[in-house]
């Protein structure tokens, strides 16, 4: 197989596509893993119904995860959610501690605006995997949306500890979570309990700016925000 993958650098699909089809055609051996590669790279090169037409063909006498998943995201990216999401289902009957399937079934709900059934799976893969940046990224925004704070403010926290120097960090949880924060203090919060929100909201935004220089609109509404957590730290009691 190294000849396939001697060609991945040329992102020439009708190289590396006819390379598969010729070994296809005269290995001896089992052509599964031929498949697979083969299939990979059709979702890479959004070729989704070729795709779908290939895992549905291995289907019919192969019943394996990830051919089940290839069938899912081939599906997915044709729009066909409803079917979509009876491949990630099987691939979680069969394995209830599969991540990467709720992950897609979570953005199968997205999709189909059931945010709260996303958040709900969300949910369950953040706990059998809590150390996904972008999983507790994904549960914390759709939290946000449907306004659960508690889970969103987890979320966000633990998106910001675990992406603070992973490529996948976002100014955007930064600011959320501050945001939060400055909710939480400038409703009928007094004393103590306002001030710690005001500076968790405050120290928040300074790992931000300090992460993100050159993010020029997150920085004027990072700027916003600090504004009117001193505010809050200031405030006085009536």
């Amino acid at each position: 197989l190294n000849s396939i993958y001697k060609k991945i650098n040329t992102k020439d699909p009708s190289s590396i596509l006819k390379i598969c089809d010729d070994y296809i055609s005269s290995w001896d051996g089992s052509v599964l893993p031929i498949l697979k590669i083969k299939g990979k790279f059709l979702l890479e090169f959004k070729r989704y119904q070729e795709a779908e037409k290939l895992y549905t063909s291995l289907l019919k006498s192969h019943q394996l995860p990830w051919i089940y998943a290839g069938a899912g995201k081939a599906n997915y990216f044709l729009r066909e959610f409803d079917e979509s999401l009876k491949y990630f289902e099987v691939i979680i009957k069969e394995n209830n501690t599969n991540v990467d399937a709720y992950d897609w079934i979570a953005k199968i709900h997205r999709s189909l605006d059931n945010d709260e059934a996303a958040q709900q799976i969300l949910i369950r893969a953040a706990d059998l995997s809590p150390h996904s940046v972008r999983r507790q990224q994904s549960l914390a925004d759709v939290s946000y949306l449907i306004e659960d704070i508690d889970v969103a403010t987890d979320a966000y926290k633990q998106a910001c500890m675990l992406g603070k120097y992973s490529i996948f960090r976002r100014s955007k949880d930064y600011l959320n979570y501050a945001q939060i924060q400055i909710k939480k203090a400038s409703k009928d919060c007094v004393g103590r309990e306002r001030v710690t929100f005001a500076r968790e909201a405050v120290a928040m935004l300074d790992i931000m700016t300090y992460l993100f220089p050159e993010e020029w609109n997150c920085l004027f509404s990072c700027n916003i925000k600090r504004s009117q957590a001193y505010i809050l730290l200031v405030k006085k009691d009536k």
